[in-house]
């Protein structure tokens, strides 16, 4: 697990002052004997997340819409909240609000692309996402730079949110979304003495949308944001009393959730201003060169995103925070979720205070933009990840498709659920959530 601070439309900021941290519960029911896995020393925390920073070494955050598009803030020139518009009608656009923010350098427990020296054995990485936008894409590699890279070494998944998975899965390379945690075993031990390794991030500079990097993307910088930490092999200093990964054939069985008594449909939504209208200029090389406000222009966007519901259509139906609370599962009662994303981009889920099981994806029928409506799934039905195959909290649903899952509710009370791209979350991307008889939730959010 992992805690960090919530204040409601802080959340960003406050995380990236680095309110946040690892939390790993060890023993009971759900733990596995402590011979089977590397441990003491040899089992070890790597909480990753982008940084930038000023020239004295404080912490840069942007704090004009102007960073994210990519102009001087004197070349962005429209009308933000509270300004009247060109069309008569009130601005939208929030001066500060930023949709996502990628910064140029990588920490490791808070340490600037570090080194550690690894014994030729095995280790456990529990590894954290906790960037407020990044997905990665992790390898060891041991080649820093090269692009796509050649895995030296391979991951075994043994867990992940929630704890231990079903079994051992063996793959080249972790996706990891914000707030995404994994719990791997690396075995070094035939890489030979003083050879570098690197554990690099083949993920984007940019919102993630699934895809191959290098054809649906262009890699992360290799020699800044494309590398997190330098692996050092030295001669091992005791025995390898660890289980290698592939001759443990099971973990801990799935968790029996229940039969679900409904089904639940959920939707992912960005949307543009309705009031502020644009032209996007560029110079003679096709350069972003400013962006002012026109009647006949574009709407400006994104201004906000929401979760809401599907309406009878099988249209979306996106709701703001503060409106009231649509979702309200029966405590003890156990749903299949389906969350339908119509934008362009990938969105981490996270559920408050729920562990769930990924059941499947499915892409949306679409034309060249977006989603056709009613929303219609196509019938190509894909299963869970290698790394997929536990208890989770958080989930990567991706564009244009629905991601079911399966969720057992028994714990009354009031929480969330949100998008766990912390600039999301801060601007609109979070609902509350009920369990049980809302007399039990006693808080009014609509009238706060």
């Amino acid at each position: 697990m992992w805690f960090h601070d919530h204040t409601l439309g802080m959340t960003r900021s406050n995380v990236y002052t680095s309110l946040a941290g690892n939390y790993m519960l060890c023993g009971g029911m759900t733990d596995l004997p402590s011979l089977l896995l590397p441990q003491g020393k040899y089992e070890i925390p790597l909480l990753i997340h982008d940084r930038a920073f000023n020239s004295d070494g404080s912490l840069f955050y942007p704090g004009d819409r102007a960073f994210f598009e990519g102009v001087a803030k004197k070349d962005l020139k429209i009308p933000f909240i509270p300004s009247h518009t060109a069309t008569g009608g009130n601005s939208d656009v929030s001066p500060i609000w930023n949709p996502e923010f990628f910064s140029n350098v990588i920490l490791v427990n808070g340490n600037s692309w570090p080194s550690l020296d690894i014994e030729k054995r095995r280790y456990r990485f529990r590894i954290l996402n906790a960037s407020d936008s990044r997905f990665m894409i992790l390898k060891i590699a041991s080649d820093a730079i090269a692009r796509p890279a050649t895995a030296a070494v391979p991951f075994w998944v043994v867990g992940g949110d929630g704890g231990f998975q079903t079994k051992p899965k063996q793959v080249d390379s972790l996706l990891i979304a914000p707030a995404e945690r994994l719990d791997v075993v690396v075995d070094f031990t035939h890489v030979p003495n003083g050879s570098p390794l690197y554990l690099i991030n083949e993920g984007p500079d940019e919102p993630y949308g699934g895809g191959v990097g290098g054809a649906d993307y262009e890699y992360s910088d290799p020699y800044t944001t494309g590398q997190v930490m330098q692996l050092n092999v030295v001669p091992k200093t005791s025995v390898d009393s660890s289980v290698p990964p592939h001759l443990i054939p099971a973990l801990l069985p799935t968790q029996n959730l229940g039969n679900p008594r409904n089904v639940r449909k959920v939707s992912v939504n960005e949307m543009e201003s309705g009031t502020v209208f644009a032209n996007y200029n560029t110079d003679t090389n096709g350069n972003l060169k400013d962006i002012i406000e026109s009647v006949t222009g574009v709407p400006f966007g994104p201004t906000i995103s929401m979760l809401g519901t599907l309406d009878s259509f099988g249209a979306p139906a996106p709701f703001p925070w503060m409106d009231p609370i649509t979702e309200n599962p029966g405590n003890g009662t156990t749903e299949i979720w389906e969350i339908y994303n119509f934008t362009e981009d990938a969105h981490p889920i996270h559920m408050h205070l729920v562990e769930f099981q990924v059941v499947n994806r499915e892409p949306l029928l679409s034309d060249t933009i977006a989603p056709l409506l009613p929303a219609t799934p196509q019938g190509l039905v894909r299963g869970p990840e290698a790394w997929e195959l536990g208890s989770k909290d958080t989930l990567i649903a991706y564009p244009g498709e629905v991601t079911r899952v399966k969720a057992r509710f028994d714990r009354p009370g009031l929480y969330v659920w949100h998008c766990h791209i912390l600039s999301h979350e801060d601007n609109d991307m979070m609902r509350p959530m009920c369990v049980g008889n809302q007399a039990d939730c006693p808080v009014p959010l609509a009238s706060h």
